[in-house]
């Protein structure tokens, strides 16, 4: 069975034992965008991605994928419950 990556899992591996009010101040983001994404009530966009790369050097891409693979399948789950 493969462990779900999810991008507070990435975000969390980039940014150690920093706040997350720390990283966002590196990032040159908000502490609530950067929280609305980590926590998923927000979609990672390409800039997020790309400031989170250029910043801890995580895989920008990769990150912005995970986000957009969990939120289809989100999606489809919610499609499914309704019929």
């Amino acid at each position: 069975m493969t462990k779900t990556m999810r991008v507070d899992h990435i975000l969390d591996e980039a940014i150690g034992d920093m706040t997350q009010r720390q990283a966002a101040a590196m990032m040159g983001v908000s502490p609530q965008h950067f929280n609305e994404i980590y926590n998923g009530s927000k979609p990672v966009t390409l800039q997020f991605a790309a400031k989170a790369e250029a910043t801890f050097g995580v895989d920008g891409w990769r990150m912005y994928c995970f986000d957009k693979k969990y939120m289809y399948k989100s999606f489809l789950s919610r499609e499914m419950d309704d019929e």
